[in-house]
């Protein structure tokens, strides 16, 4: 990986952006540098690093933004760590820099395994692999000769089946299509969230889409729900969103 700082820095947003299938800001914008569909700020800082060891990143001076995502490259590109922490966390673990008039965070355990931490690094790595399937790492797997082209964890600790999943839940919608559901959720702004869980469990929900508009992605937003966003820890294997008739 070539470069200077600031060409890694934006390969880091563009990568960023990628994940949130969120808009890149402008330069002028001080405090963020993604924004998701849903109105969320995201500041990214990274850093090319020949190992992962203890590091500063730039100082951070504005903390208007809702979270912190911070990308750690190898020298071959590759993504050594990358952690997503809410603004509030991040700042309490800064130290206070006069001279830069700013607060400074480094990328020791104190961060990068923080409990308020997401660890977002194969997701970004598989952005980079143009890859959208991985083996769920907390089972055991014995049968992969079928299974081609999946990098495997090195926390994979034996093997028991061959079942993979891709790197984020399948979002089912009903109606199925798209433009019909999106016009259908704008006319009656109410849909039943439907979540599957891999233990076998289903929970539903109502979303409440009174601030959709005809701009809204509804992939974006659907994936950026809080509970979507926790997939992995949760175990959410699927979600499906049916349209909720008004009560005549």
């Amino acid at each position: 990986m070539g470069g200077t700082a600031n060409e890694v820095g934006e390969f880091a947003e563009v990568l960023v952006a990628k994940y949130y299938n969120g808009e890149q800001l402008p330069a002028s914008n001080k405090s963020a540098d993604i924004k998701t569909p849903d109105g969320k700020l995201i500041q990214v800082k990274s850093r090319k690093i020949e190992k992962l060891t203890t590091t500063s990143l730039n100082v951070i001076r504005s903390w208007n933004f809702d979270y912190l995502v911070v990308v750690l490259f190898s020298k071959e590109g590759n993504i050594l760590k990358a952690v997503e922490i809410d603004s509030k966390t991040a700042e309490r673990l800064s130290t206070r820099n006069e001279h830069q008039n700013g607060k400074v965070l480094t990328t020791n355990q104190e961060l990068l395994s923080n409990p308020k931490s997401k660890d977002i690094t194969s997701d970004l790595q598989n952005i980079i692999d143009n890859k959208n399937v991985r083996i769920i790492s907390d089972i055991n797997v014995t049968k992969i000769d079928s299974i081609k082209e999946i990098s495997i964890q090195q926390n994979i600790k034996a093997v028991r089946t061959n079942t993979i999943i891709s790197s984020t839940p399948k979002i089912e919608l009903f109606p199925d299509n798209l433009e019909i559901f999106k016009k259908e959720l704008l006319r009656v702004k109410r849909a039943k969230r439907i979540w599957y869980y891999n233990n076998g469990t289903i929970k539903t929900e109502i979303w409440n889409a009174s601030n959709l508009t005809e701009k809204s992605d509804i992939k974006a937003n659907i994936k950026t729900n809080s509970t979507f966003r926790k997939w992995e820890q949760l175990g959410i294997v699927k979600v499906r969103i049916e349209i909720i008739e008004r009560e005549s």
